[in-house]
């Protein structure tokens, strides 16, 4: 029912190594990922998804605001979308969050260039792109047409030529 969680006290130790030894990615990979793990107990309990959509989301705005596009963060967010076990949902979205806000503070930290302006963000406005295409139901009807006679016509070679 819910996912196996292999919360290790080793995962910290793991990420504090590769810190010591330079490799500093890969000690924060694993120290996100051991942070999720710990809290996952608490969010069963909580059990908010759309809290934490609404959060990750967030997360991937504010990134996007110092023009940077947080990849890892939008990834997890699309496979979070896609699955069906909340639970699993409500890890991924702990990763977007995670990964999105790691981005902003690596930018930050190195004092880079690719940060033009300080954001105009504030949580309680969230940037949304919204659609402003009209749906028209003749295109639809039309795509609708069209497939039903490829499919025939498909069809109707396979059966002629087996």
């Amino acid at each position: 029912m819910y996912p196996m969680l292999n919360i290790d006290s080793n995962d910290l130790e793991y990420a504090k190594k590769a810190y010591n030894n330079g490799d500093y990615l890969l000690s924060i990979a694993k120290s996100i990922d051991s942070s999720v793990k710990c809290e996952m107990p608490l969010i069963i309990l909580t059990n908010d998804l759309s809290y934490l959509k609404e959060y990750a989301k967030n997360k991937i705005n504010y990134a996007e605001s110092y023009n940077i596009i947080p990849l890892s963060a939008l990834s997890y967010y699309e496979y979070a979308n896609n699955l069906n076990d909340t639970i699993s949902k409500a890890m991924y979205y702990k990763y977007s969050s995670y990964y999105a806000q790691m981005d902003v503070d690596i930018l930050k930290a190195l004092n880079s260039s690719y940060i033009k302006y300080e954001p105009t963000y504030s949580i309680e406005k969230p940037i949304y792109i919204e659609n402003t295409e009209e749906f028209n139901p003749y295109n639809t009807i039309i795509g609708l047409f069209v497939g039903i006679i490829i499919g025939f016509f498909g069809g109707y070679l396979f059966r002629r030529f087996t």
